[in-house]
């Protein structure tokens, strides 16, 4: 199979019955049905470790600390892009952090409340009794989702350097959290696919059978043909028939001792 063929749109005959051989030929059908056939199904799992080895490849030939390199900013974006977070990232931890304090911060209060609010003054007697349980509920909701208390971790992935794109538990959950992403499906597309599938030249030159056979490239002009015409350039003025050529033709098309014929009778069929 043809790399366009693998990594391009290509026409279908029928319902799930892709064409054996044929493609595309205008350039801006292929791409557009590409980027929809990219967008409706996702990249492959082919396609998805081939993208995810080559942006770690990246991220160790780079300088830097590991969370400042181009390629650990991009994997955290798109996981970021893609509703979920990169352990050990420094926003996942002021994030955890902050929800640690104020989760910790309503449970002191509660508590208080609960004890009638000894050794409080006034003022914060009365913001105590504002705490309702409800609010309360909503802070152990809050911090469920925290990895520091172990709540649910299905859109936890881990840094881009220790991730093991072999091991199929790891690549699993990497593959179903971006796999879709628009934003890495644009990137591959415009990294891998078309620069690849698509390739031309700025530059192309061309002629016609006018401009070969008269005096815009060459001053001197020599051509043979067994099939003598006058449709040639102007240039090169009248066709030069040899002479008695037609004559030999006709003389060997009709001779009895290349040609025969026989006589068919009336209604005969092949």
């Amino acid at each position: 199979m043809t790399t366009s063929r693998r990594l391009n749109a290509i026409p279908f005959i029928g319902k799930d019955v892709p064409s054996q051989s044929s493609e595309f030929a205008h350039p801006d059908i292929v791409i557009g049905l590409t980027i929809l056939g990219y967008r409706y199904e996702g990249l492959r799992r082919s396609d998805f470790k081939v993208l995810m080895k080559h942006l770690q490849t990246s991220m160790w030939e780079e300088v830097g600390p590991f969370s400042r390199r181009p390629s650990t900013k991009r994997f955290a974006k798109w996981v970021e892009h893609a509703g979920g977070r990169v352990r050990g990232s420094r926003r996942e931890q002021r994030n955890s952090s902050s929800d640690v304090d104020e989760y910790n911060r309503k449970i002191i209060l509660q508590n208080r409340r609960g004890g009638d609010g000894v050794g409080l003054d006034d003022d914060e007697n009365e913001n105590s009794s504002n705490l309702s349980t409800s609010e309360s509920f909503a802070a152990l909701e809050t911090m469920a989702s925290s990895p520091l208390l172990g709540g649910d971790q299905t859109k936890d992935v881990w840094p881009l350097r220790l991730i093991d794109f072999e091991d199929r538990d790891q690549f699993e959950v990497v593959f179903q959290l971006l796999h879709k992403l628009p934003h890495l499906i644009h990137y591959y597309l415009c990294t891998f696919v078309f620069p690849i599938t698509l390739r031309y030249q700025g530059m192309k030159l061309s002629a016609s059978g006018q401009a070969i056979g008269g005096k815009l490239l060459f001053d001197r002009r020599l051509g043979f043909s067994g099939t003598p015409s006058d449709l040639l350039p102007l240039e090169m003025g009248k066709c030069q028939y040899q002479k008695g050529s037609d004559g030999k033709m006709l003389h060997l098309l009709t001779s009895p001792d290349i040609m025969s014929f026989d006589e068919i009778e009336a209604g005969w069929s092949v």
